[in-house]
């Protein structure tokens, strides 16, 4: 794939559309300042049809890196979270292999509900040229914990980047 900039940055996009597709009324932030004690998050999507439901995702180099910061991610207040990465390949093997990686990578929570959902960001091609798009390899499931206080704070300081009415 020809590129200038790297994957990690690019794939902000496909996964806001990916993003759009999954969740029902999302509104979404790159590099947001969640929760506001000045951390950022490289993606916030907030959900209003399922009440403000928060999504965190964190883009990482690959897999490895990826679980490496699960107990970072995991302290981020969210219902839902995610780690995504750009994964190229186009060797059938090497794309069984990382499934087998992801069924053995520690998503769960440690003595509660709550699944670190995995979004991979690969590149394809059409008539159009090349572009990255974002598939779900494992579905998050929702951690414990009601955000509404905080979602109604941020709101009243940041506007979405991506926002449907």
């Amino acid at each position: 794939m020809k590129t200038t900039q790297a994957l990690e940055h690019r794939a902000k996009d496909p996964i806001s559309k990916l993003l759009i597709d999954y969740l029902d009324v999302p509104m979404i932030f790159f590099d947001a300042a969640w929760p506001a004690n000045g951390k950022s998050v490289d993606i916030l999507a907030i959900d209003r049809a399922g009440a403000g439901d928060v999504h965190v995702i964190q883009v990482v180099k690959n897999l490895q890196d990826g679980i490496k910061r699960l107990p970072r991610l995991l302290k981020v207040p969210g219902q839902f979270r995610w780690i995504a990465y750009p994964f190229e390949t186009e060797d059938p093997e090497a794309d069984l292999a990382e499934y087998d990686r992801l069924d053995n990578a520690p998503l769960f929570a440690s003595n509660d509900m709550g699944r670190v959902g995995v979004i991979q960001v690969r590149p394809s091609e059409n008539q159009h040229g090349e572009f990255l798009h974002g598939l779900i390899a494992v579905r998050a499931e929702r951690f414990r914990g009601s955000y509404h206080e905080q979602v109604r704070r941020f709101l009243e300081k940041n506007r979405p980047d991506i926002e449907f009415k």
